[in-house]
């Protein structure tokens, strides 16, 4: 990377790690880590490194709280849904389950087994969620969402849209964690359109 930067022009290159503290830190997120670059022929000079100084902690804050806020709209609705409403609609049902997860989590070291079904269960949830479906509950390695719409054929075809992207995204996830010498899997999916009772309990 250093090289790349100094083909291109750059002069200075500055680097820093900010810890958000053991109190402060949002699951694997422990800290705010940034770079600078400059072509100034000098380089940065001490008040544009206290500059930096000085802005690197606020910036990491404004971070921090954004990746906040967009976790909290995550867990809403893969635990509260869009709609809480109780009521009777036609959908499209999509349950995913990894495959083997059992044998695998028995294989592995206690500290890959949430990494292993979290990434499998964010394939599953980022592609219901890109076809427009909604995650109603998450059910051990398994992820249970549903389409709606007033033209069940559009229902459909978003449910076989976000199945096609389920596979696409279980082979990125495969290639980047076989890269990384970490078990891979497949998943099965299963769809059923009909008419369902639908509301949050409590």
């Amino acid at each position: 990377m250093i090289g790349d930067l100094a083909e291109k022009g750059h002069k200075h290159f500055a680097a820093f790690v900010h810890r958000f503290g053991e109190a402060g830190t949002i699951g694997e997120m422990d800290c705010f880590y940034s770079y600078y670059t400059t072509r100034h022929s000098d380089g940065f000079g001490e008040n544009h490194m206290a500059a930096l100084r000085d802005l690197v902690p606020v910036l990491g804050l404004a971070i921090k709280s954004a990746a906040q806020v967009e976790i909290a709209r995550t867990l809403g609705r893969v635990y509260l849904g869009r709609e809480t409403a109780e009521q009777k609609i036609k959908a499209v049902l999509w349950y995913s389950d990894v495959r083997g997860s059992t044998a695998i989590s028995e294989r592995i070291g206690p500290d890959e087994i949430i990494p292993f079904l979290n990434d499998y269960a964010q394939a599953s949830i980022d592609a219901v969620h890109d076809a427009g479906g909604e995650v109603l509950k998450l059910i051990g390695d398994g992820v249970l969402a549903m389409f709606t719409s007033e033209n069940m054929a559009s229902a459909r075809r978003a449910a076989l849209r976000a199945e096609h992207r389920f596979r696409h995204n279980i082979r990125v996830l495969n290639d980047r964690r076989e890269n990384e010498n970490r078990p891979t899997t497949t998943a099965y999916v299963g769809l059923h359109v009909g008419e369902v009772f639908y509301g949050n309990i409590g």
